[in-house]
This record gives structure tokens, C-alpha cells and sequence, in this order.
């Protein structure tokens, strides 16, 4: 059909005559070669070419119709195994390095971004085809037009005809390769899908044996910490329920001087304290387990006048006491009791504010005890 058309193009470029149906009359003459085209003919080719047109469109919609389909089965398929593996393996998201995640993320954006440049492509060719539509409807028209007038129009308008049916030709042409290069590009595509999962699957695994190899680490710090744990809270409880306790006299009496330490260096009874000789030599008591303390300091004097002394804290007075005058004794009694949370290192002392004369042996008593 092409080459009969392209025969009777030949036929009027060279000025030959384009005839209608029936037999033309030439100065009485009739002429009845065939070597015109007939406008039945001419219709008949041109409907025969709207026709392979509309159904090379119909094809090639129902091809990009199918690829389409197939590509979202296979983007679906995929989404769905990753979203499975996703489940697997949330409980391990705390332990594994975020850098393999931007990896994956960014490929599926590639090809999420690849897919937005095909279906770009697709709606082009949809359009172009629309248009192509457009032009056989016109063309559709100027044909019914030739119809109504029952003569042909000026040569030149069948030449833009002519022009047109060979324009249509090769757009059709045209989009018959582009949907043969967007077959290879959807080829293409699901190559790239089919490497991803298989990246997607090998991400996985590694995370897995990462994932592994993390918990047990974690497992050993935490028997690690639960023992160093179960071992301080032992010794916390030990602390704790240690006793301290002390109660000493002057193994001598006899006058101190004002600001000098009052000692108590004859230990009578001590429970918990291992520095005993520091403590009898230097009269001062040093903490060797925090907690909270009772102490209490009795002193007998028998010097005229009011003699005082004091309890002393790392340097600092916490208690004062006098030992009060009382007509027709010479003996007298006072007592000093006072209560300290105490921590380890910490000294406690009695120094002397005045002169002062101390009675020895269980007349005059130092005693402290932890009570918590």
C-alpha cells in the first residue's frame, strides 16, 4: 500500500494529473489510462495508515503498560522482603553503625530516582502520541472537507498532506524506537533492582554477625559489671554492718595545759578500729568507716575555779564544756555528749581550753560508737 502511495506522490510532483473518481472530460476526449490515483484511493491509504498507526499506539501502550506493571510487582516483592528483614532485625538497630543504613538508603533513592526519570520519559510519549492524535483528527477533517467540495484543491494542499502523512510516518518511527530504548532502560532497571537486593542481602547478613558479635560483648560487660557490682555491694554491706566502738581512760592524772590534747590512752574496750597505737600516742581518733557517730567525753577535775575543755572536728570545735564550781567539793563532774556523721580520715580529739586537772583511771572516760 506504502509503495502505491509513494508511486502516485511521484505521479503529481511531476505534474502529472490527480483525478476523482469517474472519467474526466478533456476536450470531448475521454482518457481512460490509469495512470492517475483516484481520491477513493487515496482515502483508502489513508485510512489504512490511521489505522497501523492507531494500532502501533494501542501496542505500545499496552507494552508500557505491561513493563510498568512488572516493574511495580518487582519494587513491591522487594519492599516487602526488605520490610521482613527490616522486622528481623529491629531489636538490633541500637548496636549497628548507622553509616550501613545511609549506604542502603541512598542506593534506593537512585533507583527511586531512576524510576522517576523513566515514567518522566513515559509521559512524554503518551503526549507525543496525544498529539499525534491531534494531527490525524485534522487531517480526519481536511479529507471530509475534499469529500464535501467533490473536486480537488490546489496541488499544494495535497502536498502538505503528503507532508504531513510522511511527518506522522516517521514520528511513529520515532516513538517505535524510543519504546524499544525504554524496554532496554526497564531491562536495565530490574538488573539494578535484582544487584540491589542482592546488596540489600549481603547488608543483612553483615549486620547479623555484627549484630552477634555485639551482644556478646554486651553480655560480657554486663556479667562483668553485675559481678564488680554484687562485689561493692558486698562491701558496701560490709561497711555498713560494721561495728566501731570505743571507751578509754587517762592512765594518768595531773594538770593540761590550756589548747593541749586531752589523751585517753588507756584503751579499755574497741571494736573495728586498727590504728589503736595512733590513737593512744597522739590521743586523736581517726575514722576508718564513714557513718554516722555518738560521742561522749566525761571529765573530773578537782581544781579551784571553772576549767573548761572542748570536742574538736578536723581542727574545728563542735562541743564546749565547763566544769562548774560547787562550794565545799573539790571534785567535780561534767559531761560532754555529741553526735557526727563521720567520714573516712576524719579526727576527733578533746583539747583543753584552760588549765585543767584530770582525774585518771575511770573517774574521766572518752567513748565513741557508730551507730549507723
Amino acid at each position: 500500500m506504502f509503495v502505491k502511495f509513494l508511486i502516485v506522490f511521484h505521479l503529481v510532483v511531476t505534474g502529472n494529473c490527480f483525478l476523482l473518481d469517474g472519467t474526466p472530460n478533456n476536450g470531448g476526449q475521454t482518457q481512460t489510462n490509469n495512470q492517475f490515483l483516484t481520491l477513493s484511493e487515496f482515502l483508502q491509504e489513508k485510512k489504512t495508515l490511521q489505522l497501523e498507526t492507531e494500532s502501533l499506539r494501542h501496542d505500545l501502550d499496552k507494552t508500557i503498560s505491561l513493563l510498568t506493571k512488572q516493574l511495580k510487582q518487582k519494587f513491591d516483592l522487594l519492599d516487602h522482603k526488605v520490610e521482613e528483614n527490616s522486622k528481623k532485625n529491629d531489636t538490633y538497630l541500637d548496636y549497628v553503625p548507622m553509616d550501613m543504613y545511609l549506604a542502603l538508603e541512598q542506593k534506593f533513592n537512585q533507583l527511586q530516582n531512576a524510576n522517576s526519570v523513566l515514567t518522566g520519559e513515559n509521559n512524554m510519549m503518551k503526549n507525543e502520541l496525544r498529539l499525534l492524535q491531534n494531527v490525524s483528527l485534522k487531517h480526519d477533517r481536511k479529507i471530509r472537507d475534499l469529500q464535501q467540495l467533490g473536486n480537488i484543491k490546489p496541488l499544494q494542499e495535497i502536498g502538505t498532506l503528503q507532508n504531513a502523512v510522511q511527518t506522522n510516518t516517521a514520528t511513529i518511527q520515532s516513538l517505535s524506537m524510543n519504546e524499544r530504548a525504554r524496554s532496554q532502560d526497564f531491562l536495565a532497571l530490574y538488573n539494578l533492582t535484582t544487584e540491589f537486593k542482592k546488596d540489600v542481602i549481603n547488608q543483612l547478613s553483615i549486620i547479623q554477625i555484627n549484630h552477634n558479635v555485639t551482644i556478646d560483648e554486651i553480655r560480657s560487660k554486663i556479667d562483668t559489671t553485675e559481678k564488680e557490682s554484687n562485689s561493692s555491694i558486698a562491701l558496701l554491706k560490709k561497711r555498713i554492718d560494721e561495728k566501731v566502738a570505743l571507751t578509754s581512760h587517762p592512765t594518768s592524772g595531773g594538770t593540761v595545759k590550756a589548747g593541749n590534747i586531752i589523751k585517753f590512752n588507756d584503751v579499755q574496750f574497741s571494736v573495728g578500729i586498727n590504728n589503736l597505737s595512733t590513737y593512744k600516742s597522739s590521743g586523736k581518733f581517726v575514722c576508718e568507716s564513714s557513718g554516722l557517730y555518738l560521742m561522749s567525753v566525761s571529765i573530773a577535775s578537782y581544781m579551784n575555779g571553772n576549767p573548761e575543755y572542748g570536742i574538736i572536728l578536723n581542727g574545728n570545735y563542735i562541743s564546749l564544756t565547763e566544769v562548774g564550781y560547787q562550794s565545799g567539793s573539790n571534785t567535780r563532774t561534767a559531761t560532754s555528749v555529741v553526735s557526727r556523721y563521720l567520714y573516712v580520715n576524719d579526727s576527733i580529739w578533746v583539747n583543753a581550753l584552760t588549765d585543767i586537772n584530770i582525774e585518771a583511771s575511770y573517774w574521766s572516760q572518752f567513748t565513741i560508737l557508730k551507730i549507723n
